[in-house]
């Protein structure tokens, strides 16, 4: 360790006129990192934010000298409040790695920085040690407190101006889509008006029909049955009007957490499989996912969709799996959904996300579907950065996929 003040004075300084160039929120960091470098060797620098409604935290930040695989969004069990030792009151701390992944990486010991500027995220900046420093000097002890007072205002101004940013591109891409969905509302009133015809006109037909017979025996059984057939295709269908109308009016309210998206798919795959038990649901996740930011609901929205729809279009005693991955450049989380239904014609699978449409083929005709379900699972998903495709041929089932962002 360094005990010279001079060099501790020359090092902040240096620190000081780094975090007053940097631009973005990493910038600041590596001035960090680059700061505390001249008191540790052989560390990593570390953001360990909480993770709702769990016992761990989320590595969103990692930096080191070696060309070590990264940590980012690796999970990191918490730690007992009674196993911190204090450095500084409310600000640093130290720490014994009891964590079995950590340990994986020679990290045993950490240093914690308790930053200010979280709002509504609570966690640690972490200096993460192969083995216990010697004693931390006064001198050293007062470098660390003050860099880290002034990394958190650096911090706090650098987000405030990056939300600041973000608002005002979402503005002014709202401003530019206003002209664009006032006409996508007009086409859309006048084309579900349209689709409310054929179940209503079944309602008023088949109800004049019941009013002259007396019981409801033989063909009245029947026509009281196809009814309720009709109702149902009605009730569908005005749920997913007012879901559709709300996108383009407002676009989807997302509220973005901490999601562990593995127990989000177990959670409805369990659900669709106790329900339908002429079907076989499975599904298969990655090890070692990363908890991602997005929106728990309207992600399970999605996948109850596309299992929805997996069954509607699969003959009873067939296969529906559902797969979590991880792919190779670790920048977003992938989501299939496959079936062996009757698949989608290749002419086909560019118009089915759109509103309204509906496969001519028939055997789509014999199924009941308003043509909005997956228009519905596409607007969410972009709403919330992902993308989302399929691949199909007739006869031999479909394969939807989604994609989330791994945000840093």
């Amino acid at each position: 360790m360094v005990s010279n003040l001079q060099m501790l004075n020359e090092i902040y300084t240096t620190f000081l006129e780094e975090i007053n160039l940097a631009n973005d929120v990493r910038s600041l960091y590596k001035s960090l990192f680059k700061a505390l470098s001249g008191i540790f060797s052989n560390f990593r620098l570390q953001l360990w934010e909480n993770i709702t409604n769990e016992a761990a935290y989320s590595i969103t930040q990692d930096l080191t000298e070696n060309k070590e695989s990264s940590m980012l969004k690796f999970r990191v069990k918490q730690f007992p409040e009674s196993s911190k030792k204090i450095i500084k009151k409310d600000s640093l701390y130290e720490v014994q790695l009891d964590d079995e992944l950590l340990n994986k990486f020679n990290l045993f010991y950490a240093i914690l920085l308790n930053p200010s500027f979280f709002d509504s995220i609570e966690g640690f900046i972490v200096i993460a040690l192969e083995e216990k420093p010697k004693e931390l000097s006064k001198n050293e002890t007062e470098f660390l407190e003050k860099v880290r007072i002034h990394f958190d205002k650096a911090l706090n101004k650098e987000i405030i101006t990056e939300r600041k940013l973000k608002d005002t591109k979402k503005l002014l891409t709202q401003n530019e889509n206003l002209r664009e969905q006032d006409r996508l509302r007009t086409n859309f009133i006048n084309n579900i008006s349209h689709e409310f015809r054929t179940p209503l006109s079944s309602i008023l037909g088949f109800s004049k029909m019941l009013i002259t017979k007396n019981n409801l025996t033989g063909p009245t059984k029947e026509i009281a049955q196809q009814i309720q057939h009709a109702a149902g295709r009605l009730s569908s269908l005005i749920t997913d009007f007012l879901q559709i109308n709300r996108i383009t009016t407002e676009g989807w309210l997302a509220h973005f957490e901490a999601c562990d998206l593995g127990e989000v798919i177990k959670c409805s795959a369990e659900e669709f499989s106790s329900l339908n038990k002429n079907y076989k649901i499975s599904y298969k996740v990655s090890d070692n996912y990363p908890i991602i930011k997005t929106d728990p609901k309207l992600t399970r929205q999605v996948i109850d969709n596309l299992i929805s729809n997996a069954i509607k279009y699969s003959p009873p005693g067939s296969t529906i799996k559902i797969n979590l991955e991880v792919p190779e450049n670790k920048k977003e989380i992938s989501v299939t959904v496959r079936d062996e239904g009757i698949g989608i014609p290749k002419d086909e699978i560019p118009k089915i996300f759109n509103r309204l449409y509906r496969s001519t083929s028939p055997e789509v005709q014999r199924i009941p579907g308003s043509g909005l379900g997956l228009t519905i699972c596409k607007e969410i998903i972009l709403s919330l950065g992902g993308k989302i495709h399929v691949e199909s041929e007739s006869g031999k089932g479909s394969k939807f996929t989604f994609t989330l962002p791994i945000s840093n």
